[in-house]
């Protein structure tokens, strides 16, 4: 099915890209992490034929900022459901630290989520919280040696990994680092969340995983075989295998 992109205008003036497929079932919201935007879920794309929606946040990619330094990517994101899905809740997938504004949305706007899928996500909490919680020491190195599993660090495809990276850093892209801990209270009790990470994750650690089960006691949490920080741009085919029977867990509820 075709891609077609598309651009909306926030109140603050600010334009955000925005890559939307239309298909059957659920929308999917994609949210992409700081070492990349929109783009790093081109390969999810060629392999999974869903109902999509991606954006590039604020200052990543193809958005530019507005003229409000104060409005949220939360306000953002409505602004685009309001748009393409004001009717039908939607999931909301957010790697890394498109997590927390996937888990700022849906603590303000519970209505409009249908389920939470947080793929190496610190959860809005700061970096500092989770090392420190599991005794566990940061990665060193650049994005590639941080993020990407070993084998696939000598992969054509890191090396996009590499310059996407390296552009959000020279234009300044993101937000400083703040902690969500009252939005997770929030979803607590909520059956609909799942969380992820890779197994060779160095920054989302499996042992992370399974502290964040202790905070989120209802969330299910499954271990990505044989990936690490960036698992829909390393592995695509598995990644896409693994959505189809995420989405159709929050089906049944």
């Amino acid at each position: 099915m075709t891609l077609f992109r598309d651009e909306i205008v926030t109140p603050d003036g600010a334009r955000l890209h925005i890559t939307r497929r239309a298909a059957p079932g659920p929308l999917v919201v994609f949210s992409h992490p700081h070492s990349g935007h929109s783009e790093t879920f081109d390969p999810l794309l060629e392999c999974w034929g869903g109902n999509a929606l991606l954006w590039d946040r604020r200052g990543y990619g193809g958005s530019s900022y507005g003229d409000d330094p104060e409005r949220s990517q939360e306000d953002d994101l409505m602004t685009i459901l309001e748009h393409f899905s004001p009717n039908n809740p939607v999931v909301l997938l957010g790697v890394a630290a498109g997590g927390a504004v996937s888990l700022s949305f849906a603590a303000q706007y519970p209505k409009r989520v249908r389920g939470l899928i947080f793929v190496s996500s610190f959860l809005g909490q700061v970096v500092d919280y989770w090392f420190e919680a599991t005794s566990e020491t940061p990665p060193k190195g650049d994005s590639a040696a941080r993020e990407l599993s070993p084998n696939f660090q000598n992969d054509p495809r890191a090396d996009r990994w590499r310059e996407i990276a390296g552009e959000n850093h020279r234009n300044g892209a993101g937000e400083p680092p703040q902690s969500c801990a009252p939005a997770m209270m929030s979803i607590e009790a909520r059956k609909d969340v799942v969380i992820a990470t890779g197994e060779y994750d160095l920054l989302f650690t499996p042992k992370m995983l399974q502290h964040a089960k202790t905070l989120l006691p209802h969330a299910q949490i499954d271990v990505l075989p044989e990936v690490a920080h960036g698992a829909p741009y390393e592995d695509p085919l598995g990644f896409a295998t693994w959505l189809n029977l995420t989405i159709n867990r929050f089906l049944e509820y």
